[in-house]
C-alpha cells in the first residue's frame, strides 16, 4: 500500500496503542487501513527487528495472513491512496519500506 505522506510502498501498520499487543495492532491496522478482517490465530510472525527510521530506532513486527481467496481492499484515499497485491518479484522492483525486503526473504525460505 502507499500512504499519502510517503513516496514508497509499505504494509498496513502503525504504532501500538497502550497495552496493545503487536498481533492486535496488526489486526486493527489491517481493518483501519485497507478494510481486511483477521483474527489473532490467522497471523504468522515473519519479521521482528529493530530498524532505524526517521532518526529513531523503531521496533518493526511483520506478520503474514494466508487466505483462500484474495480479499477485497478498501482504501480511504486520505491516509492510504493505493493498495494492491504484488508478487515478491514485483516488490523487489518497487521502492518499499526496507523491512519488507526481510519479509520477502523469510517467505522464500
Amino acid at each position: 500500500m502507499q500512504n499519502s505522506y510517503h513516496g514508497y510502498y509499505s504494509l498496513p501498520g502503525g504504532y501500538l496503542k497502550r497495552k496493545e499487543s503487536a498481533v492486535n495492532a496488526a489486526i486493527r491496522e489491517l481493518k483501519e487501513e485497507i478494510g481486511i478482517m483477521a483474527k489473532p490465530g490467522e497471523l504468522e510472525l515473519v519479521v521482528d527487528t529493530q530498524h532505524n527510521w526517521e532518526n529513531r530506532e523503531d521496533h518493526v513486527t511483520i506478520f503474514t495472513l494466508r487466505v483462500d481467496e484474495k480479499p477485497r481492499i478498501e482504501v480511504d484515499n486520505r491516509e492510504v491512496i493505493s493498495a494492491g497485491f504484488y508478487s515478491p518479484t514485483e516488490v523487489l522492483n518497487m521502492v518499499v519500506f526496507p523491512p519488507i525486503l526481510s519479509c520477502i526473504e523469510q517467505s522464500e525460505k
